[in-house]
């Protein structure tokens, strides 16, 4: 039997992406946003280590449930995420040229 010994890539990048925008939420909080990337690449392996070792705790088993169980957490954190972009910026004016065009 195979046994899940790593976090899928997608898993490492979710990872990653929400070590980031937790760091970067806290460092603006206290003005020092300018630390986010270099915080954020020295917790998150920190992140993606903890997480692996908890995997290697699941029995082979269940292997192939815990994978289709990421990649479910994987899409609901990335269709949440897109829900927020899209509800926050509204038209695609804003998307394209990050400022809205006057009306009229």
């Amino acid at each position: 039997m195979n046994m899940l010994l790593a976090l899928p890539d997608e898993g490492k990048v979710l990872v990653f992406s929400l070590v980031t925008a937790v760091v970067a939420w806290l460092l603006a909080k206290i003005n020092m946003g300018q630390y986010t990337q270099a915080l954020a690449a020295v917790f998150a392996p920190i992140v993606i280590t903890a997480v692996e070792s908890w995997l290697a705790v699941i029995p082979p088993v269940f292997d192939d449930l815990t994978v289709s169980l990421l990649h479910l957490v994987v899409l609901f954190v990335s269709a949440l995420g897109a829900t927020v972009f899209a509800k926050r910026f509204k038209t695609p004016a804003i998307w394209l040229n990050g400022h809205p065009h006057p009306k009229g």
